[in-house]
């Protein structure tokens, strides 16, 4: 029997999948019920519209990302600090699949209402934040914090997508070498 809350959670990650893979524009309603095996009725029940549907799940992936590096992240080196933003983007990778990617491809998406945009902008001061200090600490190369962002997210996107289609294999060595990588390619040397 399938609960409400199995329903909402079905809802979210389909829409989540095809808002990915398709886009917002080409991800209809009746494909999400389609895929979360539901009814489109049904979607209408939580949701007044697909903006609503996109805004709550960017706001919750977004809310559930900044949570799981906030935990234990306000006092430790840099260094540890980001080992500890790396593992949480594996983390998250591996709680569902497609988040990354989409908080990442949809960030400046016109359909984002202001709390998602609020929410996504916390997350990257606390980002921003992270980043300054290992600058001031003479740890971390001087560039934007924007830029190191993408150097480290864009690497990793990537490589997810290598993984997704079957090109590497992952494990526990080569996400530890990656870290390293992605640790070099912003440190100050």
């Amino acid at each position: 029997m399938t609960t409400a809350l199995n329903k909402y959670d079905m809802i979210l990650k389909a829409s989540l999948s095809l808002f990915t893979e398709r886009g917002f524009d080409a991800a209809t309603i009746p494909m999400i019920a389609k895929r979360a095996d539901v009814g489109a009725g049904t979607i209408y029940r939580y949701f007044d519209s697909k903006e609503t549907l996109v805004n709550v799940l960017y706001q919750e992936s977004v809310q559930r990302f900044t949570k799981k590096v906030r935990k234990d992240f306000s006092s430790i080196p840099v260094r540890e600090g980001f080992e500890h933003i790396f593992y949480c983007l594996i983390d998250f990778t591996k709680e569902s699949e497609y988040a990354l990617f989409f908080l990442e491809t949809k960030k400046n998406s016109h359909y984002l209402n202001q709390t998602s945009r609020q929410l996504l902008d916390q997350l990257l001061h606390m980002l921003d934040d992270f980043f300054k200090r290992g600058k001031s600490e003479g740890v971390i190369r001087s560039l934007p914090s924007n830029v190191l962002i993408a150097i480290v997210l864009g690497a990793f996107l990537n490589i997810y997508q290598l993984v997704q289609a079957g090109d590497v294999e992952i494990n526990a060595e080569l996400i530890t070498e990656l870290e390293q990588c992605c640790w070099d390619a912003i440190k100050l040397h």
